[in-house]
């Protein structure tokens, strides 16, 4: 699952908080997408790892 989805699924974020990192990386913003909703404040340091756990359990790897 992208980390959008979990992010949006877990409503820590909206829609539109990701079409504006996504938007913001197509315009050259090389970071990745919740280092982006990071820094516009989007979400926090804390949704973000906990978005990144439930990404990385979902994988299948432990």
């Amino acid at each position: 699952m992208l980390l959008g989805e979990i992010l949006i699924k877990e409503g820590y974020c909206t829609i539109e908080d990701i079409r504006e990192a996504l938007k913001r990386q197509e315009n050259g913003d090389n970071r990745r997408v919740g280092e982006i909703l990071l820094d516009i404040g989007a979400i926090t340091l804390e949704q973000l790892e906990s978005a990144l756990r439930l990404q990385w359990s979902s994988s299948g790897r432990s």
